[in-house]
């Protein structure tokens, strides 16, 4: 790779990666909190309505548009049984940076670990299930906390790449 393009691809992707941490620092604090208040206040409705999405979830693969509709939206629905006008508010604020987010996350990073990711979701589920809001607000932490590890480590070995092309 040329110098004259390495420069603007390392500033794209730095700036870029940037953006996607602060966005997952935000997350975690807004979402954090949406699942902390709803391992309390989930109704019988709001938690048919996380199953029904990780059973659709099982059938698919992260990275497949269909996965990252349902991602969106079972991190939407914990949200919801908080009845929080003003969190939802800011989740729905949220919801413009999603669709550059997953394309991002995509160019940066596969995670194929598919068992994994559910899996992650499904503590969530089960935290806010069992009413613990200190486990379903940690669990979500723990989630993004590993998309942000691996996306950090992927975006060290593109760097590396970058600079072994010289």
């Amino acid at each position: 790779m040329s110098k004259a393009l390495k420069a603007p691809l390392e500033v794209i992707l730095r700036e870029h990666a940037e953006r996607l941490f602060e966005f997952l620092e935000i997350r975690k604090l807004i979402e954090g909190w949406c699942a902390e208040k709803s391992a309390t206040a989930a109704t019988t409705q709001d938690l048919g309505r996380m199953e029904n999405i990780l059973e659709e979830m099982k059938k698919l693969q992260p990275g497949e548009k269909r996965w990252e509709e349902l991602d969106r939206g079972f991190h939407f629905a914990l949200a919801e049984p908080a009845h929080h006008v003003i969190g939802m508010h800011l989740m729905e604020a949220l919801k413009i940076n999603f669709d550059d987010y997953f394309d991002f996350k995509k160019m940066l990073e596969k995670i194929d670990n598919k068992d994994l990711l559910w899996q992650h979701h499904y503590d969530i589920y089960e935290a806010i299930k069992e009413r613990n809001p200190r486990l379903a607000e940690q669990k979500l932490k723990e989630h993004l906390d590993f998309i942000e590890k691996t996306m950090r480590e992927t975006l060290e070995k593109t760097q590396f790449q970058m600079d072994r092309r010289d």
